[in-house]
């Protein structure tokens, strides 16, 4: 529970006028201790409580007295200061501390109350069940969620340029395909990456055409390929949507559409694991060609 208080008008605090309408908070030893003031003698300077410190203060233990702060609810345990003293009015309340948030309130109410001054209320706040911001729909009752990312080039090699794409959505909790551990990265590489060697035709892939491993049968869609030779012999094939069959090293795999063939030398997975997380949203839009210098600005307007 919290505590927020408004101005109190009137004169300073004058030290006749402390008994029963005044806490005493403690810092330094006996420190979160709060009593209420009952009597006060001035000319000993010698305050009476309402109950005995359960930490005794000794002469290190400093002091501050405030209006008394009531609070009354269904819960118990709850347990506020109010400090007064500031650049503002005198006397002015200008914080409220809870020392204690106590429990089980679902109702409160508070009051202040001072042998000087008036006019000061205090709203208590108190927090949903489960905490603030265990349900944010519906403490804040939203219904749609706004999300905006831009691409930018290749995304550090993770988004080639030079193919379109067509579909966008939202994924919640991926996690990745080396170690199981919750994706947490900017960006991730979906393509399965095969390092080929003896690659015929120069490499001259026909966009989006099926490539399939000979020995195991599997296939999946070209995405872009990446030589590591003057030659165009050897290079980085990626692929996307490929089969459930994987493709094995040593393999020969074929271009449905080009007839290139090579060999698989080795296979990079995808850096997130397949079929783990919930699919929030997928949109599928008109293909958007991408270029090295382009920056695309996308923005999801989610309804829940």
């Amino acid at each position: 529970m919290t505590i927020f208080g408004s101005v109190e008008t009137g004169s300073s605090l004058t030290p006749s006028l402390l008994t029963t309408a005044f806490d005493v908070s403690v810092s330094g030893l006996g420190s979160g201790q709060v009593r209420e003031i009952i009597n006060y003698v001035g000319s000993s300077r010698v305050a009476t409580v309402n109950n005995a410190f359960t930490t005794t203060p000794n002469t290190t233990s400093t002091y501050a007295i405030g209006p008394l702060i009531t609070v009354t609810g269904d819960g118990t345990g709850a347990l506020a200061v109010a400090n007064t003293t500031g650049t503002n009015e005198a006397g002015a309340v200008n914080i409220v501390t809870m020392i204690n948030t106590g429990s089980n309130y679902s109702n409160a109410s508070a009051t202040v109350t001072a042998n000087v001054g008036s006019g000061a209320t205090l709203q208590p706040f108190i927090a949903p069940p489960g905490g603030h911001g265990s349900d944010a729909v519906s403490e804040l009752g939203g219904h749609n969620v706004m999300l905006n990312v831009q691409l930018s080039g290749s995304e550090s090699d993770t988004f080639p340029t030079v193919n379109d794409f067509r579909m966008v959505g939202l994924l919640k909790d991926p996690i990745l395909d080396a170690n199981g551990a919750l994706a947490t990265g900017t960006s991730f590489d979906q393509t399965t990456r095969l390092t080929l060697t003896s690659v015929s035709g120069a490499g001259r892939y026909t966009p989006d055409e099926t490539i399939t491993d000979g020995t195991t049968g599997a296939t999946g869609k070209f995405v872009s390929f990446s030589n590591t030779n003057a030659a165009n012999t050897a290079g980085v094939l990626r692929l996307v949507g490929k089969s459930g069959v994987p493709y094995q090293a040593a393999a020969t795999i074929t271009g449905g559409g080009s007839g290139i063939t090579a060999t698989v030398a080795s296979i990079t997975n995808p850096d997130l694991r397949n079929n783990f997380g919930d699919v929030l949203y997928v949109e599928n839009r008109a293909p958007v060609s991408r270029a090295a210098d382009q920056i695309e600005d996308i923005k999801l307007v989610v309804k829940f």
